[in-house]
């Protein structure tokens, strides 16, 4: 991974910032000055470079008194925004003691007088830091750009109920936030269902644009399944403006699982999705649980079962991720639906939330695996939360709906049903992904797939850096990526230029047959070729490698495995090929530490996305630091 240093100076802290069961929001409190509440400026200084400028901001929780939540983040250039970290903290003898805790960022520090001093003693050099913030004004929200509009934009003509479905782009394997399929089954089902008012139902799939901004025209609530909440207001809308004056104005919204996700956003002073939804799901504060570890049958409690949305909805019991704990706002009104049990007491992963501008909201943290949809309660629990957004009437049973098994499953797989009464040759028994763990094994395949940096001259004889990522997708077969600039985290960022190929090897040459002006041959390890307006390119081959790789243990280090012998983990076993074996555990237990990993992942090229290398180290059986196969 290349990424600037200053991209992950920041932090997110919590400060005891949980809902639990039969905590409701207090109300009618008069408004008090807090010490800590605000919006502070300052530096952040790396351990080895100059101070640039910082921001941050602490919003208080009044569902329990000396809840906080505060917010640091550098004012970088980058243009993808850091990811966020939470921790818990302590209000101790009339000062604010923070501690804030993530994978590579572990900030520490005090707030008193208005004035915050942390510092950061990350895992990475690179990483390490302090900074200073002071407060400049008491109230987080008089920062918040406000929306000037009282009414919604509905139209109301049609006299039916417009109903917005959003599907996210692809993040995981098959199965897994498969959100094309499963908002395209929640359409189905409420088209199909019959209910006291007329309904209109439109679905939109993030992954095939939705660059047009009538999408949200008329609608009564809006239902996204997607990483990150509301981050594809950024990616593909440009329609934050209109989607905000959507939420003012009463607009129903309804969040799944990744869409509960508060998405690291560059202007932090901004924490809509939170307000919107009711409850966010923070990285490092929250996390994410499997029901897997809960008793077998046991079933996952209503706490409010006289709610609309829980008509007809029996407690149930599911296989799959959830997320917990989650943060909850301090305004409107919420009230737990579904709870999920842990160790220190129920948590709350759904949830309804009456929101100040009189919109109604629904999130639930569930629905990782499209599976999921196979439990009858879970599908009548979405279907009434939609119609309750929405301001409809939720039928006194509950929306009725019926679903066919092979409607759940990943779509590359067939239905054992299907496939049996077909003719044995006209489907082919299907085959494992092929994986190779050695470059000698790999074929001529992986000699082209790679990165690829050059120059591009253009007519009038000036140059330019230009870089390419080259992925092979087996037989022969490629997609490319010419990026200008140059590499990731070397030049290119996601506001340059990115014009896609596609290719295929005939003899000793891979040729990209022109698109857009654009087309490209290699051989050799060399990339030539024109782009438009007169653009030729040259481009060579190459490798980039971490800085730390193969570096020796420093004094006093544990080395826990080196490829001769697995002795400090536990069901210890080394295959013919040198690789430790998965699942192990070390047998030693370590606290706050510093770990150096060296890992290879395998060239599977008829894998696509997330099915290709994926696995992962976890800390304290807690936090995981994946390791996936994502290049181009």
């Amino acid at each position: 991974m290349y990424t600037n240093r200053y991209a992950y100076a920041f932090a997110l802290i919590i400060i005891s910032g949980i809902l639990t069961a039969g905590v409701s929001p207090a109300a009618g409190k008069d408004k008090v000055a807090d010490p800590y509440v605000g919006v502070y400026e300052g530096t952040y200084t790396p351990i080895d470079g100059q101070g640039v400028p910082a921001i941050g901001i602490i919003r208080s929780s009044t569902r329990n008194s000396g809840e906080y939540l505060v917010l640091m983040k550098v004012k970088s250039d980058q243009p993808k925004p850091a990811k966020p970290w939470g921790a818990v903290g302590t209000v101790v003898d009339g000062k604010l003691e923070v501690k804030a805790r993530g994978l590579g960022a572990r900030w520490r520090g005090i707030l008193v007088n208005g004035e915050l001093t942390a510092e950061c003693p990350a895992f990475k050099k690179s990483k390490r830091g302090k900074i200073l913030l002071t407060r400049l004004t008491e109230q987080p929200d008089a920062v918040i750009p406000q929306v000037e509009t009282k009414t919604s934009p509905r139209t109301a003509k049609t006299g039916m109920k417009r109903i917005i479905l959003i599907a996210g782009r692809d993040s995981h394997p098959p199965g897994q936030h498969d959100y094309d399929a499963y908002v395209d089954l929640l359409a189905k089902w409420l088209t199909a269902a019959k209910l006291p008012e007329k309904i209109e139902v439109k679905v939109f799939h993030e992954k095939r644009g939705l660059d047009d901004l009538s999408v949200f025209d008329g609608a009564d609530t809006i239902v996204i399944g997607n990483d990150y909440g509301s981050m594809f207001l950024r990616r593909s809308l440009g329609a934050s403006k209109q989607f905000r004056a959507l939420m003012a104005g009463g607009v129903g919204l309804v969040c799944l699982h990744g869409g509960t996700s508060m998405e690291p956003v560059n202007d932090i002073t901004r924490l809509e999705h939170l307000d919107w939804i009711g409850g966010v799901w923070i990285r490092g504060f929250s996390r994410n649980y499997s029901t897997k570890q809960l008793k077998k049958g046991q079933l996952l409690p209503l706490p409010s079962p006289e709610h609309p949305i829980c008509r007809g909805v029996k407690p149930f019991s599911t296989s799959e991720e959830s997320y917990c704990p989650m943060w909850f706002t301090s305004k409107g009104k919420l009230e737990p639906l579904v709870h999920f049990p842990m160790r220190g007491g129920l948590q709350t992963i759904g949830w309804a939330f009456e929101r100040p501008d009189g919109g109604r909201s629904f999130g639930y943290t569930g629905m990782h695996a499209l599976k999921t949809l196979g439990v009858d309660d879970v599908r009548k629990l979405l279907l009434n939360a939609i119609l309750w957004t929405a301001k409809m009437e939720v039928p006194a049973q509950g929306v009725a709906s019926t679903v066919k098994p092979e409607e759940i499953l990943p779509k590359e797989n067939l239905p054992k049903q299907l496939s049996a009464s077909a003719p044995k040759k006209s489907k082919p028994k299907r085959k494992g992904h092929v994986s190779f763990q050695d470059s000698v094994d790999a074929g001529p395949d992986f000699l082209v797939q790679g990165e690829y940096l050059g120059e591009q001259i253009s007519s009038d004889g000036s140059k330019a850096v230009l870089g390419a990522q080259v992925i092979a997708n087996s037989e022969g077969k490629f997609q490319a990526f010419v990026l200008k600039g140059g590499l990731p985290g070397a030049g290119w960022n996601e506001k340059k230029a990115r014009i896609e190929l596609e290719g295929a090897t005939h003899g000793k040459k891979t040729s990209f047959p022109g698109l857009k002006g654009w087309e490209a041959e290699i051989e050799n390890g060399v990339m030539t070729g024109k782009g438009g307006e007169g653009i030729t390119f040259r481009l060579k081959k190459t490798e980039r490698k971490s800085s730390t790789l193969g570096a020796k243990p420093p004094k006093g280090a544990i080395v826990l495995f080196d490829g001769t012998n697995a002795d400090e983990w536990t069901r210890n076993k080394i295959d013919k090929r040198g690789f430790l074996r998965v699942g192990v555990k070390t047998k030693k237990q370590f606290g706050d530490c510093s770990l150096h990993i060296e890992f290879r992942t395998p060239f599977m090229p008829t894998a696509r996305k997330g099915a290709r290398g994926n696995s992962g180290v976890f800390f304290q059986g807690l936090y995981e630091v994946q390791i996936q196969d994502s290049f181009g």
